[in-house]
């Protein structure tokens, strides 16, 4: 049984996140199972986050199951969850959604610091204002400090363009500044964990994310005869997958080709309407997980082309 060095006394972690259970999203699907297994090695588990109000920016949940700010709450995997305020907003509203984070962010901090000591402290990204309340929490706590980047912050604002001409700002600053003073950085991909090692930033791991491949049923080839492209784009709706270039596209084929969207995000509703403004041949889905995820598609035939 995994202890910190003293007798009898297990492991504790504290997850400092913007976005967990009961609610649907990439931090919440990935932290359930690494939370599940280190529960299964007889680790403790502390998590503070925000009441349940993703991707909706207000409580959509019963209140059992959302949370209680600043009460605490038993988690599916035996992780013990403190609940911290948010602000409601409008979820495609930026400057209100980084409000709510920056909030949610500042009331994380003395959560983390009067609440039960942990061994370390792991703070998860691209919620940038939590990193920095991870960093405080772990230095006032003294206790190791592991930033977990799940997408390539800060060089993903730059790509994106989200970030211009001399913003390397405060998004970029405070981002490298906690990288470079973090005990360990986790990266999702080898390559930016590369990028990451090229710029300085000392002690960095990847850990992928993870497929049961026993889950995903197979398909057949396509046939060459079919007369119609089917394309199934499952992910994010956001600013910085830039799939407006996406529906465009399609929109240039014209009805030989149907494009299926799957997946929820802040810029959602304007791609739906340049959809619509542009007759392009797309159809938009919920968000669905599992086995749902090939439903959309009976009855279309396979699939010739699948990217997330």
């Amino acid at each position: 049984m995994p202890n910190n060095g003293k007798s009898g006394q297990r492991t504790r972690i504290m997850l400092m996140a913007h976005s967990y259970w009961p609610e649907n999203s990439p931090p919440q699907r990935r932290w359930s199972s690494l939370i599940r297994e280190f529960r299964a090695a007889g680790w403790q588990v502390d998590a503070v986050v925000p009441v349940a109000h993703f991707p909706q920016g207000i409580r959509s949940l019963p209140r059992k199951e959302a949370g209680t700010a600043f009460r605490s709450q038993k988690g599916p995997h035996g992780e013990v969850i403190l609940r911290i305020p948010y602000v409601p907003h409008s979820g495609n509203f930026h400057p209100a959604r980084l409000f709510d984070q920056i909030f949610s962010a500042a009331m994380s901090i003395p959560a983390g610091i009067f609440w039960r000591k942990p061994n370390v402290v792991i703070v998860t990204a691209p919620s940038l204002p939590i990193l920095l309340a991870g960093y405080v929490v772990a230095k006032a706590r003294r206790v190791p400090l592991i930033v977990e980047m799940r997408d390539a912050w800060p060089d993903l604002a730059r790509d994106a363009r989200l970030v211009k001409g001399n913003v390397k700002s405060g998004i970029e600053r405070v981002v490298e500044a906690v990288q470079f003073r973090a005990d360990m950085v986790v990266a999702v991909t080898q390559g930016f964990a590369e990028t990451l090692r090229a710029r300085g930033v000392k002690n960095v791991v990847t850990v992928s994310n993870g497929l049961d491949v026993d889950l995903v049923p197979s398909f057949d080839a396509p046939s060459m005869d079919k007369e119609i492209l089917d394309v199934l784009y499952l992910g994010n709706h956001g600013q910085s997958q830039r799939l407006d270039t996406v529906i465009r596209a399609s929109a240039l084929v014209g009805p030989s080709m149907h494009l299926h969207m799957v997946g929820h995000g802040t810029h959602r509703p304007a791609l739906m309407k340049l959809a619509e403004e542009l007759n392009a041949p797309v159809t938009f889905y919920d968000s669905l997980h599992g086995q749902e995820v090939f439903g959309p598609l009976q009855g279309r035939g396979q699939l010739h082309c699948f990217f997330a």
